[in-house]
């Protein structure tokens, strides 16, 4: 299978207008780190496209926040952890960009509890 990045220019400009329209609409919200993307699709018949990444630090109740702004239902949310980091994630589609929104916050130490 071979992955061809989508052109800057158009679908990039794009990505970075629905990343303004979500911003400017929810600018009380706590402030993630925003990244533009390419978002690769799951199957060989769709190409890839520009997306947009909200990320937030150990702010689990920040991350609610954006979640019900978004509109996302509680459902999709999906988590996953390794060692001592876990993450909440959970995904969405604004003026046809995909949004990825994300929290990664520290889990607790094992050895820690043995004390």
């Amino acid at each position: 299978m071979t992955i061809t990045a989508p052109t800057i220019g158009v679908p990039q400009l794009t990505a970075a207008g629905a990343l303004l329209s979500i911003l400017s609409a929810n600018a009380t919200l706590p402030g993630p780190h925003v990244t533009l993307h390419i978002v690769v699709p799951g199957g060989d018949d769709r190409p890839s496209q520009w997306g947009v990444e909200l990320t937030l630090e150990d702010d689990p109740a920040g991350f609610e926040q954006w979640r019900t702004a978004l509109g996302i239902d509680l459902t999709a949310v999906r988590s996953d952890h390794c060692d001592l980091t876990a993450w909440l994630i959970t995904r969405t589609v604004r003026a046809g960009v995909p949004v990825t929104l994300v929290v990664y916050f520290d889990r607790p130490d094992p050895d820690d509890e043995d004390e």
